[in-house]
């Protein structure tokens, strides 16, 4: 019997070709602050916690580094395998999936704009292939993994066919190998030199019969990175706040002059997700909100953090749509902060962590 999730129109299904919606929490890994296994992250308790709160999913995130070696002939690291093993194991004991995610991957990290030697330069393509290639190999028999992330918010140089040609050439390549898994292909999050979307709302087209497409949600960004250093916004106010006007097109220096204004509140957001979910409509394909969520600082000092994420929580559900929030453990957005030691009571959103288990529960 085929025990792996597959998708299936606009659906997820299991085995019994029943609809799944995956909904739960990002593991960040620390990917941002260390090439090794991140001990002090999460361990197996955690999984159980996830459990107890209602959820079914962790997008795994993965720097490259904690499993190769980044000179040639880019040798395995044993601790780095050893680990994702250690973590599928603990996933499988508590009945949660994993989707593995490349945030970092070989030629920097695209979301902060230092990416683009992934598109000029063909070695990290082939390198990042290469590596989809090791994760087909060893997990393509493992069921417990829902699905890959091939890349995470690539931001391609010059148009969208970049990204479009490299996921199918990765689509094709690990189709080879491993038939199992669902692919969750991201939508481009800006195109060089072009601001506006495109009439696919930046979403490369990908021939397969096994994918989901996946869009990042944290509108409004001022809001939802306010009060963050390394974000350099200020103190923007409150969620919601209908003195405040905001467009669905929020990249510096995009022409909103066509563009509704609207409101910072509910309806704002459901304009925002639903034009994704009108694109999986027509285009038949699932559709994943891989990351969302809103920073520390809001959840504190009246700013409305809680109401942010129970507004879109609703929206998300009413859509059926599969999600995971980011983050489970940090200090900018973590449901667990203190990113220093393990998760523990002392570091808990408690009311965050009440919320989703009224909606995951």
């Amino acid at each position: 019997m085929n025990t792996f999730l597959q998708t299936s129109g606009t659906q997820i299904i299991d085995t019994s070709n029943q609809q799944i919606h995956l909904r739960g929490f990002a593991f960040g890994n620390q990917v941002w602050e260390t090439n090794d296994v991140p001990i002090n992250h999460h361990s197996e308790i955690d999984y159980e916690r996830l459990k107890n709160m209602g959820a079914n999913v962790v997008r795994f995130y993965m720097n490259y580094k904690a499993f190769e070696s980044d000179t040639p002939p880019y040798k395995n690291k044993k601790e780095g395998w050893d680990w994702l093993n250690e973590n599928i194991a603990w996933a499988k004991k508590h009945g949660i999936y994993h989707i593995l995610n490349l945030h970092l991957p070989h030629g920097r990290f695209l979301s902060l704009g230092d990416g683009n030697a992934i598109w000029d330069e063909s070695i990290y393509q082939d390198r990042i292939a290469s590596f989809w290639k090791k994760i087909a190999e060893k997990y393509k028999n493992e069921p417990q993994i829902a699905g890959y992330g091939l890349l995470n918010e690539p931001s391609p140089t010059a148009s969208i066919s970049q990204w479009q040609n490299f996921a199918q050439r990765l689509t094709d390549e690990i189709r080879a190998i491993d038939k199992n898994h669902i692919l969750f292909i991201e939508r481009a999050i800006k195109i060089k030199e072009a601001l506006e979307e495109d009439h696919n709302l930046n979403f490369p087209i990908v021939k397969d019969n096994n994918i989901a497409y996946e869009f990042h949600m944290f509108q409004p960004y001022a809001y939802t990175h306010q009060l963050l250093e390394w974000a350099g916004i200020g103190d923007v106010g409150s969620y919601p706040d209908a003195a405040v006007s905001q467009y669905t097109n929020e990249l510096d220096g995009a022409d909103n002059s066509d563009n509704t204004a609207y409101k910072r509140d509910k309806t704002y957001l459901k304009v925002v997700l639903e034009r994704f979910v009108a694109w999986g409509n027509k285009n038949q394909v699932p559709m994943y909100m891989g990351e969302f969520g809103t920073c520390i600082p809001t959840f504190k000092d009246n700013k409305g953090g809680l109401n942010w994420v129970k507004d879109v929580l609703e929206i998300a559900n009413e859509n059926n749509l599969n999600y995971t929030y980011h983050a489970y453990h940090e200090d900018s957005y973590g449901v667990y902060s203190m990113a220093e030691r393990l998760p523990n009571a002392e570091s808990a959103n408690e009311e965050l962590i009440n919320l989703f288990m009224v909606f995951l529960g």
